[in-house]
């Protein structure tokens, strides 16, 4: 099969979900003898671009051009192929099957004004080019048919995201400057309201243990807030963080905090269930879908005070075993194991087989 992937999202990212999505996909297409691959390259710093070796002769070398985001790639294929975007572009060529993943709906419910019709206007113009659109839960499926009625429904793929074997191996050390199973986890961006990012600080300070952070660097602004309301030494911050230190970052943790009221699928939920760490979420959006029964579980909630007292609760109740931590770490040993990348890689292929067969 010849296929050729878009890794756009390299450069709009240093580190993100979507990021690891298309890591995890490249990693298993570029040692797999059934396809005859290229990959669409530009200038990036990102983390887990940096993690592959990709042979510079399946490399094509475009030139950045203003907003290229947003634009048709310089590439014209000479033979039918798949193409497969990391985000959100499409090749209009009667020889291009194009392939597009949704990850989610953010824009649709928290975006405004000019950035979100753009996105929405490059979102529509992708899924009407495309043969085969991924969606990575049923939630996000059902979602997106809502918002685009026009889809047909078996031309939607539902395949889960994975989780990296490295988390299901031994807790052998402890980075943060906690003791392990000491402190509270915050994994993931800052930046927008739908994380509610505030609600975990709050949690901390409610509960009165440390809030250890993995994401992006903080602003100044941030460090204040933390200082100010947790105390100069009751927090940590480790950024652009790899596998292996959220491995160790999950593992210690006494549990991960995750009040998003949004995730397309909701990946450090199940990793931090396979190091055995009970995450506390939200019954919103895949969340529920995603954790099954290995997560403390809270009611979706607007007013975020009373959000971070639910989730207060939650800490509180497994410290004095009013809920019963290890049947839970159990639970979600159990439930991650339904999630593998290697699975969610054969199900792309097999898109990727009919597409071709389909010709």
């Amino acid at each position: 099969m010849n296929v050729v992937f878009d890794n756009i999202v390299f450069s709009l990212q240093r580190a993100g979900g979507i990021s690891v999505v298309w890591r995890e996909l490249l990693q298993r297409a570029l040692t797999d003898a059934r396809l005859d691959l290229n990959v669409i390259e530009y200038p990036a710093d990102n983390l887990q671009r940096n993690e592959l070796n990709i042979p510079q002769n399946l490399v094509i070398h475009p030139a950045m051009r203003f907003m290229e985001r947003y634009r048709e790639p310089q590439f014209q294929p000479q033979k039918t192929c798949i193409f497969h975007s990391s985000y959100f572009r499409v090749l209009r060529n009667s020889m291009v099957k194009n392939v597009t993943t949704i990850h989610d709906l953010t824009y649709h419910y928290y975006r405004y004004g000019l950035p979100k019709a753009v996105h929405l206007a490059q979102e529509k113009f992708a899924l009407q080019h495309s043969k085969a659109v991924i969606c990575v839960s049923e939630a996000t499926k059902q979602d997106l048919m809502r918002f685009y009625p026009f889809l047909k429904e078996d031309s939607i793929r539902v395949v889960y995201n994975g989780v990296s074997p490295l988390y299901n191996s031994c807790i052998s050390s402890n980075i943060s400057k906690f003791e392990a199973g000491g402190y509270l986890l915050y994994v993931g961006t800052r930046d927008t309201d739908y994380k509610n990012f505030g609600v975990a600080v709050e949690v901390a300070r409610m509960t009165h243990l440390p809030l250890v952070l993995a994401g992006p660097p903080l602003l100044s602004v941030e460090s204040r807030l933390l200082d100010d309301l947790l105390g100069c030494g009751n927090w940590e911050n480790f950024s652009r963080v790899g596998t292996h230190q959220l491995h160790l970052l999950y593992g210690n943790a006494f549990a991960l905090l995750y009040p998003s009221a949004y995730e397309g699928f909701g990946l450090p939920v199940v990793e931090a269930q396979a190091c055995g760490c009970v995450p506390i979420i939200q019954n919103s959006s895949s969340l529920p879908e995603v954790a099954g029964e290995g997560a403390v579980i809270v009611e979706a909630e607007a007013n975020l005070q009373k959000l971070a007292y639910s989730m207060a609760d939650c800490v509180n109740a497994l410290r004095n075993g009013t809920v019963d931590k290890s049947l839970l770490v159990a639970a979600g040993l159990v439930n991650c194991q339904r999630f593998s990348w290697d699975k969610s890689y054969e199900r792309i292929i097999k898109l990727y087989q009919e597409l071709t067969n389909n010709a």
